[in-house]
């Protein structure tokens, strides 16, 4: 466990990317966690995207991160959408397309979305909003999630 937190630490301290050395630890922290599978782990990877001029490698704690099971890894996603939002809103719009793209991650996503808090679930929507404006296949999943909405935090008078 105490690698683990090392290797999570590690990733946390050179997710920015400034410089080469630490583009080279954020590249060996994500390959020592990749065998190292847990919601907690996972959780602060996702946590460590950056919008930053790095794509290439930021791909690949895209693809560390999806390899997790889509049952573990849409839930953790959907719970932590607005910290993720803040740091990386492009990548978290990559990550969410993805999911959406399919449908045994959406039906997981609005799953997920039955059990969220509204301000989460609102962050959704609204990014489920503008996709949708771009491409209208999003549009069931944007009603879907509506409903959800609609009816566990019905407007009072």
């Amino acid at each position: 466990m105490a690698k683990t937190e090392t290797l999570l630490a590690e990733l946390e301290s050179s997710c920015e990317m400034t410089d080469d050395l630490m583009t080279q630890r954020f590249l060996d922290a994500i390959a020592g966690l990749q065998n190292r599978r847990s919601d907690k782990v996972l959780r602060r990877m996702l946590r460590c995207f950056r919008d930053t001029d790095a794509g290439e490698v930021q791909y690949e704690l895209v693809e560390a991160c999806e390899a997790y099971p889509n049952e573990q890894y849409v839930p953790i996603l959907a719970q932590e959408y607005i910290a993720i939002a803040e740091k990386s809103s492009q990548w978290l719009r990559l990550l969410f397309q993805s999911i959406l793209n399919s449908r045994e991650t959406a039906e997981l996503l609005v799953q997920e979305c039955e059990t969220l808090p509204l301000i989460t679930l609102s962050a959704i929507i609204e990014s489920l909003v503008s996709l949708t404006t771009e491409n209208q296949k999003y549009r069931s999943v944007l009603r879907q999630l509506q409903l959800v909405a609609s009816t566990r935090f019905p407007r009072t008078s």
